[in-house]
This record gives C-alpha cells, sequence and structure tokens, in this order.
C-alpha cells in the first residue's frame, strides 16, 4: 500500500466529491452551466463525467455495484450490478404507505439485515467480478456505504441489534439515539469489520491480477 498521508476531504457529501472526482474540477464549476445557471441535477453530473468519456476512449469498460443511493449510482455504467435490496426511494415508498407498520410488527430487524446484506454482497460480487476472465481492461467502482450509519456490524460481523423501518443514515442522529458512548463502541465494531473485509478484498484482486491498481478512499469525512 501507498498511504496519501496529507489527504483531504474537500466536500462532507458523497455526491459532491463523486461529482467533483468524476469531472476534475470543484463542486462549484460542475454545478454552473456555461451560462451561469445551476445545474443541480447530480445524478447526471456524476453519471456524465469527464472521466468516463476518457476512460472509454481508451477502451475501459465501466462496471459498477449499486451503493443503493439511486442520486450517486452509476447507473450509467456499461455494466451496472444491483444486489437486490431495496434502495432508497423504495425505503421511502414502503414508509409512507400501510407496509411500515406490517415490517414493523412482524419483520422489525428486516431494515438492518437488508443493509447489512447490501454491504455483504458488495464485496462478494466485487471479488466475483475481479475473478472473472475479460478481454479489455476495466474500471471497477464499488461504493461500499459505511462506516457511517447506520452500525449494523459488530467487530467479528454479526448483526447489531436494530429495529424499525427508518435507520439511521445520519451519524449525529445516530450518536443522539445512542448516546456518545454506545455509538463509540458500534462504530469501533463496524470498522474493524469492514477494515479487514476491504483488506481481505483488496488481496483478492491483487491474487487474481498482480497488475491491478487498487484505489481505496473515503468519499467524504463524517
Amino acid at each position: 500500500f501507498f498511504v496519501a498521508t496529507h489527504s483531504r476531504s474537500n466536500y462532507t457529501i458523497t455526491h459532491l466529491t463523486l461529482a467533483q472526482m468524476f469531472n476534475y474540477g470543484s463542486g462549484v464549476d460542475i454545478a454552473t452551466g456555461a451560462d451561469g445557471t445551476q445545474r443541480t441535477l447530480w445524478r447526471h453530473r456524476i453519471n456524465e463525467g469527464l472521466f468516463f468519456a476518457d476512460i472509454h476512449g481508451l477502451g475501459y469498460e465501466v462496471v459498477a455495484i449499486s451503493p443503493a443511493f439511486e442520486h450517486v449510482a452509476l447507473r450509467q455504467a456499461d455494466r451496472f450490478i444491483d444486489t437486490g435490496q431495496l434502495n432508497e426511494f423504495e425505503w421511502a415508498v414502503a414508509q409512507v404507505t400501510g407496509v411500515r407498520p406490517i415490517v414493523e410488527a412482524l419483520l422489525p430487524e428486516l431494515p438492518a439485515d437488508l443493509h447489512r446484506a447490501r454491504v455483504v454482497d458488495a464485496y462478494r460480487i466485487t471479488e466475483a467480478v475481479a475473478g472473472e476472465s475479460i478481454a479489455r481492461p476495466r474500471f471497477v467502482f464499488t461504493h461500499i456505504v459505511g462506516p457511517h450509519s447506520p452500525q449494523v456490524f459488530e467487530a467479528d460481523g454479526g448483526a447489531v441489534p436494530l429495529r424499525g423501518l427508518a435507520l439511521p443514515y445520519d451519524d449525529s442522529l445516530e450518536a443522539t439515539q445512542l448516546g456518545m458512548s454506545e455509538y463509540t463502541r458500534r462504530l469501533e465494531g463496524q470498522l474493524t469489520f469492514l477494515n479487514a473485509r476491504t483488506l481481505g478484498l483488496v488481496d483478492r484482486i491483487v491474487a487474481t491480477d498482480p497488475l491491478a491498481v487498487v484505489v481505496v478512499f473515503s468519499d467524504h469525512g463524517s
């Protein structure tokens, strides 16, 4: 590993970081059209980024694993792989319909189970993609939704008991709900599991292709 010791995050939210990264510019410039008008559909700015035209020009295939958040999903990738769990729009529909009381009464831990499954599946599918035979080079983008809230993994990968349809996706909200001591304990457990899983994934990729270039980065600070 080469670790960038002085790296910094320009933004504290995912869509701004990805828009900047895939367009080689600042969020302000990317959000403003040539005529000075504001362009607020960030998923377009991300999916239509200059980077993808450049890498396609070099003969690369773009493969993306779904992060569950559609406003930052690379839906225009050559190959988009959905792990099968509900995305944020589908969860929102469930929360404002009759589904919510049914789920919370009969399967209160289902939302946390599905969130946990999405994270594990993202690792699993990336490993599978890395093991495929390919005819041309690929850029594979995997967005792991963690270690930020909700904290759903113990250090050994076991389930943190979390009930209800409205999961706390905001760090400050979860810290307020749990108290700082319990939040910190859960965050440490989730970090321990995800760090080990990430290192294992990198090892698998490099074992499959020793010439692979692997970049591990956080899309924002929390």
